[in-house]
């Protein structure tokens, strides 16, 4: 993931696409680092769910609240 830091970024169309994809990675990243101080899945949860934002920001999409929560129900994990 450092790799992503260092790219260009040229074929992005805008400079907040640029920042929201930053912004997952480094919501990736968090996952990782709580991953390896054995913090709770919910933290885990609320990253993916950061991540998960910064990109569909950047695919323009906006799905629908039920598919997130079905998504995050059948991980069991809280909300």
């Amino acid at each position: 993931m450092q790799n992503i830091q260092e790219q260009n970024f040229d074929y992005l169309f805008n400079l907040r696409q640029v920042n929201q994809l930053k912004q997952a990675v480094l919501a990736l990243e968090n996952i990782l680092s709580d991953v390896k101080r054995n913090m709770p899945i919910d933290i885990h949860v609320i990253h993916l769910k950061e991540a998960y934002q910064s990109l569909e920001s950047i695919l323009g999409s906006n799905l629908q609240d039920d598919l997130i929560n079905e998504l995050f129900s059948k991980f069991c994990l809280g909300k």
